[in-house]
């Protein structure tokens, strides 16, 4: 685990060091400006362990980004669920919180990638595994624009930018 958070952190920094370019300052000295356009794509998601978030947030914050880039699988947090035998929709927010938490305590914007189909309104091909139902486009898009508008609501003046789906040029995504 730590061996992760460390390449994470390495690569997070090498990636940011390539397009970080500072203002100069005073006296030639290179100073950020408190807001700019230089962003980090962090490869974060949901699941990432905390330490891990923790340490690209740090890093980003450190080398005067002031966007990180993170998925926000709608999968992982409207997810379907048993109680009693019987099917419920569940909202798992934990993870996901995380991201809001960590954007206020380094003062970074959020860019949100809402991917991941949850499998209760995927409209899958006949014989998808339900593991892979996330890459499926949804069948009830009013339902699907329900849960945005959740999660664009629950993170309202925290996350506020937000793309829709990634890369639509690959067959995996719908």
């Amino acid at each position: 685990m730590n061996r992760l958070v460390r390449n994470l952190a390495t690569l997070a920094t090498l990636l940011s060091c390539l397009a970080f370019v500072p203002a100069a300052g005073a006296a030639g000295q290179a100073s950020a400006p408190a807001t700019n356009r230089i962003g980090m794509h962090s490869i974060l998601f949901p699941t990432t362990p905390q330490s891990a978030k923790e340490v690209m947030f740090r890093e980003a914050a450190a080398v005067g980004a002031s966007y990180i880039r993170v998925d926000l699988q709608l999968n992982a947090i409207f997810v379907r669920g048993e109680y009693r035998g019987r099917p419920v929709d569940v909202e798992r927010w934990a993870d996901t919180d995380q991201f809001a938490t960590l954007a206020n305590r380094y003062g970074l914007n959020v860019l949100a990638v809402l991917n991941g189909t949850p499998a209760q309104i995927a409209d899958c091909p006949a014989g998808t595994p339900e593991a892979d139902a996330y890459l499926c486009p949804p069948g009830d898009m009013a339902r699907y624009r329900e849960m945005v508008a959740e999660v664009a609501s629950r993170y309202a003046g925290t996350i506020d930018d937000f793309e829709i789906f990634n890369e639509p040029d690959k067959p995996r995504y719908f």
